[in-house]
Protein backbone atom coordinates (compact mmCIF):
# COMPACT_ATOMS: atom_id res chain seq x y z
CA UNK A 1 0.00 0.00 0.00
CA UNK A 2 1.03 3.53 -0.82
CA UNK A 3 2.69 5.01 2.76
CA UNK A 4 1.62 8.75 2.97
CA UNK A 5 4.06 11.56 4.17
CA UNK A 6 2.85 11.00 7.76
CA UNK A 7 4.00 7.24 7.79
CA UNK A 8 7.34 8.39 5.75
CA UNK A 9 8.19 10.57 8.69
CA UNK A 10 7.32 8.22 11.47
CA UNK A 11 9.05 5.61 9.45
CA UNK A 12 12.62 7.67 9.42
CA UNK A 13 12.16 9.05 12.67
CA UNK A 14 12.07 5.22 13.68
CA UNK A 15 14.98 4.22 11.69
CA UNK A 16 16.70 7.13 13.33
CA UNK A 17 15.79 5.99 17.07
CA UNK A 18 16.63 2.48 16.16
CA UNK A 19 20.34 3.25 14.79
CA UNK A 20 21.11 5.57 17.50
CA UNK A 21 20.24 3.65 20.26
CA UNK A 22 21.91 0.24 18.08
CA UNK A 23 24.84 2.82 18.00
CA UNK A 24 25.00 3.46 21.82
CA UNK A 25 24.53 0.39 23.03
CA UNK A 26 26.46 -2.08 20.54
CA UNK A 27 28.57 -0.03 18.02
CA UNK A 28 30.15 2.51 19.72
CA UNK A 29 31.10 0.55 22.87
CA UNK A 30 32.26 -2.19 20.37
CA UNK A 31 34.84 -0.06 18.59
CA UNK A 32 36.37 1.08 21.67
CA UNK A 33 36.67 -1.99 23.32
CA UNK A 34 38.68 -3.65 20.56
CA UNK A 35 40.56 -0.52 20.33
CA UNK A 36 41.40 -0.89 24.09
CA UNK A 37 41.86 -4.93 23.25
CA UNK A 38 44.65 -3.94 20.39
CA UNK A 39 46.23 -1.16 22.37
CA UNK A 40 46.81 -3.42 25.69
CA UNK A 41 48.50 -6.32 23.56
CA UNK A 42 50.53 -3.75 21.88
CA UNK A 43 51.80 -2.69 25.20
CA UNK A 44 52.11 -5.86 27.10
CA UNK A 45 54.83 -6.70 23.61
CA UNK A 46 56.69 -3.18 23.79
CA UNK A 47 56.43 -2.25 27.71
CA UNK A 48 56.82 -5.45 29.00
CA UNK A 49 53.44 -5.60 30.84
CA UNK A 50 50.43 -7.53 31.18
CA UNK A 51 47.86 -6.87 29.08
CA UNK A 52 45.10 -8.68 31.35
CA UNK A 53 44.25 -8.67 35.14
CA UNK A 54 43.08 -11.62 36.02
CA UNK A 55 41.82 -10.11 39.02
CA UNK A 56 39.73 -7.04 37.44
CA UNK A 57 39.02 -8.68 34.00
CA UNK A 58 38.04 -12.20 35.47
CA UNK A 59 36.44 -13.19 31.91
CA UNK A 60 38.01 -12.79 28.24
CA UNK A 61 35.82 -11.66 25.84
CA UNK A 62 35.68 -12.43 22.32
CA UNK A 63 34.72 -9.79 20.04
CA UNK A 64 35.88 -11.50 16.78
CA UNK A 65 31.88 -12.83 16.67
CA UNK A 66 30.26 -9.26 15.76
CA UNK A 67 32.65 -8.94 13.13
CA UNK A 68 31.71 -12.28 11.80
CA UNK A 69 27.86 -11.27 11.66
CA UNK A 70 26.47 -10.63 8.39
CA UNK A 71 24.59 -7.34 7.17
CA UNK A 72 21.76 -6.86 9.09
CA UNK A 73 18.66 -5.40 6.92
CA UNK A 74 16.73 -3.04 8.81
CA UNK A 75 13.72 -1.25 6.56
CA UNK A 76 15.87 -0.70 3.79
CA UNK A 77 19.42 -0.02 5.18
CA UNK A 78 22.37 -2.24 6.01
CA UNK A 79 23.93 -2.18 9.59
CA UNK A 80 27.17 -3.98 9.34
CA UNK A 81 29.64 -4.29 12.42
CA UNK A 82 32.42 -4.68 10.47
CA UNK A 83 32.12 -2.01 8.62
CA UNK A 84 31.77 0.82 11.45
CA UNK A 85 34.81 -1.06 13.18
CA UNK A 86 36.96 -0.43 10.27
CA UNK A 87 36.37 2.72 9.53
CA UNK A 88 36.63 4.16 13.20
CA UNK A 89 40.11 2.50 13.60
CA UNK A 90 41.53 3.97 10.49
CA UNK A 91 40.20 7.07 11.15
CA UNK A 92 41.64 6.53 14.77
CA UNK A 93 45.32 5.40 13.77
CA UNK A 94 45.52 7.97 10.78
CA UNK A 95 44.90 10.73 13.00
CA UNK A 96 46.44 9.86 15.98
CA UNK A 97 49.92 9.05 13.44
CA UNK A 98 49.57 12.78 12.11
CA UNK A 99 50.15 13.91 15.49
CA UNK A 100 52.74 12.22 16.54
CA UNK A 101 54.58 11.06 13.62
CA UNK A 102 57.39 9.53 15.99
CA UNK A 103 54.84 6.97 16.51
CA UNK A 104 54.48 5.49 13.52
CA UNK A 105 55.74 2.40 14.09
CA UNK A 106 53.32 1.24 16.88
CA UNK A 107 50.26 2.17 14.39
CA UNK A 108 52.07 -0.13 11.49
CA UNK A 109 52.16 -2.45 14.12
CA UNK A 110 48.12 -1.80 15.73
CA UNK A 111 47.28 -2.82 12.07
CA UNK A 112 49.20 -5.40 11.46
CA UNK A 113 47.62 -7.00 14.61
CA UNK A 114 44.10 -6.09 13.81
CA UNK A 115 44.42 -7.90 10.47
CA UNK A 116 45.85 -11.02 12.70
CA UNK A 117 43.46 -10.92 15.21
CA UNK A 118 40.57 -9.69 14.44
CA UNK A 119 40.65 -10.15 10.18
CA UNK A 120 40.39 -6.61 9.52
CA UNK A 121 42.33 -4.84 6.63
CA UNK A 122 42.95 -1.37 7.75
CA UNK A 123 43.84 1.76 4.93
CA UNK A 124 47.65 1.64 5.13
CA UNK A 125 48.15 5.36 6.46
CA UNK A 126 50.56 7.05 3.74
CA UNK A 127 52.57 9.55 6.02
CA UNK A 128 56.43 9.94 5.52
CA UNK A 129 57.97 7.61 8.36
CA UNK A 130 60.17 9.06 11.38
CA UNK A 131 61.55 7.82 13.70
CA UNK A 132 62.69 8.41 17.29
CA UNK A 133 66.59 9.62 16.23
CA UNK A 134 65.06 11.50 13.58
CA UNK A 135 67.66 14.15 14.90
CA UNK A 136 68.28 17.86 13.11
CA UNK A 137 66.32 17.96 9.83
CA UNK A 138 69.04 18.11 6.87
CA UNK A 139 67.00 20.61 4.94
CA UNK A 140 67.46 23.04 8.33
CA UNK A 141 71.06 22.56 8.40
CA UNK A 142 71.24 22.94 4.49
CA UNK A 143 69.59 26.74 5.16
CA UNK A 144 71.83 27.67 8.56
CA UNK A 145 75.00 25.61 6.70
CA UNK A 146 77.10 28.67 7.98
CA UNK A 147 76.68 28.36 11.73
CA UNK A 148 76.39 24.54 11.50
CA UNK A 149 79.81 24.26 10.38
CA UNK A 150 80.78 26.43 13.24
CA UNK A 151 79.05 25.09 15.97
CA UNK A 152 79.92 21.19 15.42
CA UNK A 153 83.26 19.27 15.15
CA UNK A 154 83.54 16.47 12.86
CA UNK A 155 84.40 13.07 13.25
CA UNK A 156 86.32 11.17 10.48
CA UNK A 157 86.03 7.66 11.39
CA UNK A 158 82.26 7.58 12.43
CA UNK A 159 80.84 10.08 9.89
CA UNK A 160 79.57 12.13 12.61
CA UNK A 161 79.21 15.43 13.74
CA UNK A 162 78.99 16.67 17.13
CA UNK A 163 77.77 19.85 18.71
CA UNK A 164 80.34 22.09 20.44
CA UNK A 165 79.87 22.54 24.56
CA UNK A 166 80.97 26.32 24.50
CA UNK A 167 78.45 27.36 21.39
CA UNK A 168 75.69 26.27 22.99
CA UNK A 169 73.61 26.90 26.72
CA UNK A 170 72.02 23.12 26.58
CA UNK A 171 73.45 20.98 28.92
CA UNK A 172 73.01 18.04 26.16
CA UNK A 173 74.76 18.13 22.78
CA UNK A 174 73.37 17.44 19.52
CA UNK A 175 75.28 14.43 17.15
CA UNK A 176 74.42 14.17 13.92
CA UNK A 177 74.97 10.88 12.14
CA UNK A 178 74.43 8.68 8.79
CA UNK A 179 70.93 7.38 9.84
CA UNK A 180 69.73 10.78 10.96
CA UNK A 181 70.36 11.97 7.67
CA UNK A 182 69.12 8.86 5.66
CA UNK A 183 66.14 9.62 7.86
CA UNK A 184 65.28 13.12 6.71
CA UNK A 185 66.03 11.79 2.82
CA UNK A 186 63.44 9.09 3.59
CA UNK A 187 61.03 12.28 4.70
CA UNK A 188 61.91 14.69 1.96
CA UNK A 189 63.35 12.27 -1.12
CA UNK A 190 66.78 12.29 -2.72
CA UNK A 191 66.18 15.88 -4.42
CA UNK A 192 67.68 17.30 -1.05
CA UNK A 193 70.82 15.87 -2.05
CA UNK A 194 71.46 17.90 -4.89
CA UNK A 195 69.94 20.97 -2.92
CA UNK A 196 72.78 20.28 -0.17
CA UNK A 197 75.84 20.34 -2.72
CA UNK A 198 74.55 23.78 -4.20
CA UNK A 199 74.37 25.82 -0.90
CA UNK A 200 77.70 23.96 0.22
CA UNK A 201 78.75 25.22 -3.05
CA UNK A 202 77.76 28.68 -2.41
CA UNK A 203 79.22 28.70 1.10
CA UNK A 204 82.81 27.65 -0.56
CA UNK A 205 82.75 30.19 -2.26
CA UNK A 206 82.39 32.96 0.07
CA UNK A 207 85.15 31.30 2.41
CA UNK A 208 87.68 30.59 -0.36
CA UNK A 209 87.30 34.56 -1.26
CA UNK A 210 88.27 34.99 2.63
CA UNK A 211 91.24 32.54 1.91
CA UNK A 212 92.57 34.32 -0.46
CA UNK A 213 92.77 37.53 0.67
CA UNK A 214 94.22 36.30 3.71
CA UNK A 215 96.97 35.15 1.24
CA UNK A 216 97.14 38.22 -0.39
CA UNK A 217 97.80 40.06 2.70
CA UNK A 218 101.48 41.51 2.18
CA UNK A 219 102.87 40.57 5.16
CA UNK A 220 101.35 37.25 4.77
CA UNK A 221 102.96 37.21 1.45
CA UNK A 222 106.27 38.54 1.85
CA UNK A 223 106.77 36.02 4.77
CA UNK A 224 105.84 32.46 2.71
CA UNK A 225 108.10 33.43 -0.16
CA UNK A 226 110.85 34.52 2.67
CA UNK A 227 110.61 30.90 4.35
CA UNK A 228 110.13 29.21 1.04
CA UNK A 229 113.47 30.36 -0.60
CA UNK A 230 115.38 29.86 3.18
CA UNK A 231 113.72 26.29 3.22
CA UNK A 232 115.66 25.61 -0.81
CA UNK A 233 119.00 27.41 0.33
CA UNK A 234 119.50 25.77 3.66
CA UNK A 235 121.66 23.10 3.78
CA UNK A 236 121.53 22.13 7.14
CA UNK A 237 117.36 21.48 6.45
CA UNK A 238 118.46 18.35 4.02
CA UNK A 239 114.94 18.87 2.73
CA UNK A 240 112.76 18.62 6.26
CA UNK A 241 110.85 21.84 6.66
CA UNK A 242 112.58 23.01 10.42
CA UNK A 243 110.62 22.99 13.27
CA UNK A 244 111.68 25.90 14.77
CA UNK A 245 111.22 27.74 12.07
CA UNK A 246 107.38 27.30 12.42
CA UNK A 247 107.04 27.66 15.75
CA UNK A 248 108.70 31.04 14.97
CA UNK A 249 106.26 31.86 11.95
CA UNK A 250 103.28 31.46 14.91
CA UNK A 251 105.27 33.83 16.96
CA UNK A 252 105.42 36.40 15.00
CA UNK A 253 101.82 36.39 13.23
CA UNK A 254 100.97 36.56 17.20
CA UNK A 255 102.71 39.89 17.36
CA UNK A 256 100.36 41.14 14.08
CA UNK A 257 97.61 41.32 16.91
CA UNK A 258 94.99 39.04 18.81
CA UNK A 259 91.22 39.36 19.05
CA UNK A 260 88.96 39.64 22.62
CA UNK A 261 89.43 36.10 22.83
CA UNK A 262 93.60 35.47 22.17
CA UNK A 263 93.09 34.45 19.11
CA UNK A 264 95.26 35.25 16.20
CA UNK A 265 95.15 35.85 12.61
CA UNK A 266 96.58 32.61 12.19
CA UNK A 267 93.82 31.29 14.93
CA UNK A 268 91.25 32.62 12.28
CA UNK A 269 92.73 31.19 9.21
CA UNK A 270 92.71 28.41 11.08
CA UNK A 271 89.54 28.06 12.42
CA UNK A 272 88.96 29.07 8.59
CA UNK A 273 90.30 25.62 6.82
CA UNK A 274 88.27 24.01 9.74
CA UNK A 275 85.09 25.64 8.31
CA UNK A 276 85.84 24.49 4.42
CA UNK A 277 86.71 20.54 5.89
CA UNK A 278 83.22 20.40 7.95
CA UNK A 279 81.13 21.62 5.02
CA UNK A 280 82.78 18.91 3.30
CA UNK A 281 82.20 16.50 5.99
CA UNK A 282 78.63 17.75 5.82
CA UNK A 283 78.74 16.82 2.36
CA UNK A 284 80.13 13.42 2.53
CA UNK A 285 77.86 12.33 5.15
CA UNK A 286 74.70 13.22 3.29
CA UNK A 287 76.15 10.79 0.29
CA UNK A 288 76.32 7.90 2.62
CA UNK A 289 72.86 8.49 4.00
CA UNK A 290 71.60 8.76 0.39
CA UNK A 291 72.98 5.63 -0.29
CA UNK A 292 72.22 3.94 3.18
CA UNK A 293 68.32 5.25 2.37
CA UNK A 294 68.59 3.56 -1.47
CA UNK A 295 69.64 0.01 0.25
CA UNK A 296 67.03 0.28 2.53
CA UNK A 297 64.57 0.89 -0.14
CA UNK A 298 65.95 -1.73 -2.26
CA UNK A 299 66.11 -4.64 -0.01
CA UNK A 300 63.10 -5.91 -1.43
CA UNK A 301 64.48 -6.69 -4.31
CA UNK A 302 65.73 -10.21 -4.76
CA UNK A 303 68.24 -9.33 -7.34
CA UNK A 304 69.54 -5.88 -8.04
CA UNK A 305 71.60 -7.04 -11.13
CA UNK A 306 69.06 -8.24 -13.17
CA UNK A 307 65.56 -6.65 -12.60
CA UNK A 308 63.26 -8.70 -14.82
CA UNK A 309 60.87 -6.14 -16.88
CA UNK A 310 57.03 -6.22 -16.68
CA UNK A 311 56.61 -5.73 -20.56
CA UNK A 312 55.95 -9.56 -21.71
CA UNK A 313 52.67 -10.12 -19.18
CA UNK A 314 51.17 -6.37 -20.05
CA UNK A 315 49.40 -7.51 -22.99
CA UNK A 316 46.98 -9.93 -20.63
CA UNK A 317 47.09 -6.83 -17.96
CA UNK A 318 44.55 -3.81 -17.96
CA UNK A 319 45.65 -0.53 -18.57
CA UNK A 320 45.56 0.43 -14.98
CA UNK A 321 47.85 -2.23 -14.39
CA UNK A 322 49.98 -1.44 -17.32
CA UNK A 323 50.67 1.98 -16.03
CA UNK A 324 51.70 0.81 -12.46
CA UNK A 325 54.16 -1.89 -13.64
CA UNK A 326 55.36 0.61 -15.88
CA UNK A 327 55.98 3.16 -12.86
CA UNK A 328 57.27 -0.09 -10.70
CA UNK A 329 59.68 -0.69 -13.12
CA UNK A 330 61.24 3.00 -13.56
CA UNK A 331 61.47 3.49 -10.02
CA UNK A 332 63.51 0.24 -9.75
CA UNK A 333 65.45 1.37 -12.62
CA UNK A 334 66.00 4.79 -10.97
CA UNK A 335 67.18 3.67 -7.83
CA UNK A 336 69.30 1.18 -8.94
CA UNK A 337 71.35 3.58 -11.18
CA UNK A 338 71.59 6.47 -8.04
CA UNK A 339 73.06 3.15 -5.75
CA UNK A 340 75.68 2.00 -8.79
CA UNK A 341 76.63 5.71 -9.33
CA UNK A 342 76.75 7.10 -6.11
CA UNK A 343 77.66 10.43 -7.27
CA UNK A 344 81.08 11.63 -6.24
CA UNK A 345 80.18 15.52 -4.86
CA UNK A 346 83.84 16.12 -3.51
CA UNK A 347 85.06 15.25 -7.51
CA UNK A 348 82.31 17.43 -8.64
CA UNK A 349 83.44 20.13 -6.06
CA UNK A 350 87.21 20.23 -7.09
CA UNK A 351 86.52 20.35 -10.57
CA UNK A 352 84.72 23.60 -10.22
CA UNK A 353 87.16 25.42 -7.77
CA UNK A 354 89.87 24.42 -9.16
CA UNK A 355 89.14 26.04 -12.74
CA UNK A 356 88.90 29.68 -10.88
CA UNK A 357 92.02 28.84 -8.07
CA UNK A 358 94.11 27.94 -10.69
CA UNK A 359 93.98 31.10 -12.83
CA UNK A 360 97.08 33.94 -13.27
CA UNK A 361 95.02 36.19 -10.87
CA UNK A 362 95.63 33.57 -8.10
CA UNK A 363 98.98 33.44 -8.33
CA UNK A 364 99.63 34.59 -4.82
CA UNK A 365 97.84 31.05 -3.54
CA UNK A 366 101.18 29.28 -5.14
CA UNK A 367 102.89 29.51 -1.73
CA UNK A 368 100.08 28.26 0.44
CA UNK A 369 101.77 24.94 1.36
CA UNK A 370 104.32 26.63 3.06
CA UNK A 371 101.92 28.06 5.95
CA UNK A 372 100.87 24.60 6.51
CA UNK A 373 103.16 23.74 8.93
CA UNK A 374 102.64 26.59 11.44
CA UNK A 375 98.72 26.11 10.90
CA UNK A 376 99.30 22.22 11.88
CA UNK A 377 101.03 24.44 15.26
CA UNK A 378 98.12 26.06 15.87
CA UNK A 379 96.02 23.10 15.43
CA UNK A 380 97.71 21.09 17.73
CA UNK A 381 97.79 23.82 20.43
CA UNK A 382 94.24 23.87 19.99
CA UNK A 383 93.40 20.36 20.07
CA UNK A 384 95.52 19.69 23.36
CA UNK A 385 93.98 22.89 25.14
CA UNK A 386 90.21 21.05 24.13
CA UNK A 387 91.27 17.69 25.52
CA UNK A 388 92.39 19.22 28.33
CA UNK A 389 89.19 20.61 29.14
CA UNK A 390 87.64 17.02 28.47
CA UNK A 391 88.85 15.98 32.23
CA UNK A 392 88.35 19.54 33.82
CA UNK A 393 84.63 19.53 32.66
CA UNK A 394 85.63 22.53 30.65
CA UNK A 395 82.70 24.47 28.26
CA UNK A 396 84.86 25.06 25.33
CA UNK A 397 86.22 21.22 25.80
CA UNK A 398 85.98 18.81 22.75
CA UNK A 399 87.89 15.79 22.02
CA UNK A 400 87.47 15.63 17.91
CA UNK A 401 88.09 17.87 15.11
CA UNK A 402 88.88 16.04 11.94
CA UNK A 403 87.72 18.76 9.69
CA UNK A 404 90.79 21.06 9.79
CA UNK A 405 92.93 18.00 8.11
CA UNK A 406 89.72 17.34 5.29
CA UNK A 407 89.98 21.01 4.49
CA UNK A 408 94.08 20.97 4.37
CA UNK A 409 93.80 17.65 1.94
CA UNK A 410 91.11 19.52 -0.14
CA UNK A 411 92.86 22.85 -0.08
CA UNK A 412 96.05 21.50 -1.25
CA UNK A 413 94.36 19.47 -4.00
CA UNK A 414 92.87 22.26 -5.21
CA UNK A 415 95.99 24.06 -5.73
CA UNK A 416 98.02 21.23 -6.99
CA UNK A 417 100.14 21.75 -4.23
CA UNK A 418 100.46 18.21 -2.94
CA UNK A 419 103.70 17.36 -3.96
CA UNK A 420 105.34 20.69 -3.22
CA UNK A 421 103.89 20.58 0.86
CA UNK A 422 105.37 16.43 0.66
CA UNK A 423 108.70 17.62 -0.11
CA UNK A 424 108.46 20.02 3.06
CA UNK A 425 108.98 16.77 4.94
CA UNK A 426 106.68 18.40 7.05
CA UNK A 427 105.86 15.49 9.54
CA UNK A 428 108.46 13.34 9.70
CA UNK A 429 110.55 16.89 10.68
CA UNK A 430 108.21 16.74 13.64
CA UNK A 431 108.71 13.44 14.57
CA UNK A 432 112.06 13.82 14.90
CA UNK A 433 112.19 17.56 16.53
CA UNK A 434 110.11 15.32 19.22
CA UNK A 435 111.84 12.20 19.53
CA UNK A 436 114.90 14.16 19.78
CA UNK A 437 113.51 16.30 22.39
CA UNK A 438 111.90 13.12 23.96
CA UNK A 439 115.58 11.62 24.36
CA UNK A 440 117.16 14.60 26.24
CA UNK A 441 114.49 14.90 28.65
CA UNK A 442 114.75 11.27 29.61
CA UNK A 443 118.64 11.51 29.54
CA UNK A 444 118.63 15.04 31.89
CA UNK A 445 115.90 12.94 33.73
CA UNK A 446 117.62 10.23 34.43
CA UNK A 447 120.76 12.14 35.68
CA UNK A 448 118.82 14.50 38.05
CA UNK A 449 117.35 11.00 39.56
CA UNK A 450 120.78 9.44 39.85
CA UNK A 451 121.31 13.22 42.00
CA UNK A 452 118.17 12.61 43.45
CA UNK A 453 119.49 9.93 45.80
CA UNK A 454 122.39 12.09 47.07
CA UNK A 455 119.98 15.00 47.49
CA UNK A 456 116.65 15.54 48.06
CA UNK A 457 116.63 18.84 47.55
CA UNK A 458 116.19 18.08 43.47
CA UNK A 459 113.32 16.17 43.61
CA UNK A 460 110.70 18.70 42.45
CA UNK A 461 112.80 19.40 38.78
CA UNK A 462 112.71 15.19 38.20
CA UNK A 463 108.69 16.35 39.03
CA UNK A 464 109.24 19.23 36.60
CA UNK A 465 110.82 16.69 34.21
CA UNK A 466 108.31 14.20 34.34
CA UNK A 467 105.51 16.74 33.06
CA UNK A 468 108.04 17.86 30.08
CA UNK A 469 108.05 13.86 29.17
CA UNK A 470 103.94 14.02 28.91
CA UNK A 471 103.71 16.99 27.35
CA UNK A 472 105.72 16.21 24.57
CA UNK A 473 104.21 12.36 24.59
CA UNK A 474 100.57 14.20 24.77
CA UNK A 475 101.94 16.15 21.25
CA UNK A 476 103.69 13.66 19.70
CA UNK A 477 100.90 11.77 20.28
CA UNK A 478 97.74 14.16 18.70
CA UNK A 479 100.36 15.14 15.83
CA UNK A 480 100.32 11.28 14.66
CA UNK A 481 96.59 11.71 14.76
CA UNK A 482 96.61 14.63 12.87
CA UNK A 483 98.97 12.93 10.22
CA UNK A 484 96.53 9.76 9.68
CA UNK A 485 93.57 12.18 9.38
CA UNK A 486 95.32 13.83 6.72
CA UNK A 487 96.33 11.16 5.01
CA UNK A 488 92.93 9.37 5.12
CA UNK A 489 91.28 12.61 3.93
CA UNK A 490 93.47 12.47 0.63
CA UNK A 491 92.77 9.14 -0.15
CA UNK A 492 88.95 10.96 -0.61
CA UNK A 493 90.43 13.22 -3.55
CA UNK A 494 92.97 10.92 -5.16
CA UNK A 495 92.24 10.89 -9.12
CA UNK A 496 91.58 6.78 -10.50
CA UNK A 497 95.28 7.58 -12.33
CA UNK A 498 96.50 8.08 -9.25
CA UNK A 499 97.60 4.80 -6.99
CA UNK A 500 97.97 5.48 -3.31
CA UNK A 501 101.47 4.65 -1.88
CA UNK A 502 102.47 4.51 1.59
CA UNK A 503 104.28 7.75 2.57
CA UNK A 504 107.92 7.55 3.81
CA UNK A 505 107.16 9.82 6.57
CA UNK A 506 105.65 10.78 8.78
CA UNK A 507 105.16 9.14 12.95
CA UNK A 508 105.18 5.59 13.49
CA UNK A 509 108.19 4.61 11.06
CA UNK A 510 110.45 4.85 13.61
CA UNK A 511 111.05 1.35 15.02
CA UNK A 512 115.00 1.42 16.78
CA UNK A 513 115.61 3.22 19.86
CA UNK A 514 111.72 4.86 19.93
CA UNK A 515 110.30 5.37 23.41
Amino acid sequence: EYMGPAHTKLLDVFMEEVTEALDAELTSPLKKAIEDELRLHIHSVVLGQNSRDLKTLPTLRDFSCFLKLPALRFFGALIEFRTHVRDYLDTQFYNLSAISQHDWKTYEELRSLCQEKFDLTLTEAHLPGATLEQGLDVLEITRNIHIFVHKYTYNLNNQMFIEAPHLTPSKTLHTIHIRHVANSIRTHGTGIMHTTVNFVYQFLSKKFYIFSQFLFDDHIKSRLMKDHRHFLEDPPAKGHYPFKRAERFVKDIRKLGVTDTGASYLDQFRELMTEIGNALGYVRMVRSGGLRHISDALKFVPNLTNVVPFESAEEELPDCTRKATKTLHTVLQDLHSKLAEGSDYFTMLEEVFSEQMLTDCNQHLQHFFVIVPPLTLSFLDHIIASKDRVAKKGKEATFTDDGFALGLAFTLKLLRQNKAFDSLHWFASVDDYYFSHLQETLDTMNLKRAKSKKDKAEDGEVTTMKLTRARIQTARREFEMLFYAYRGSRVFFIERSEEPKDPDEGPGKRKEGDT
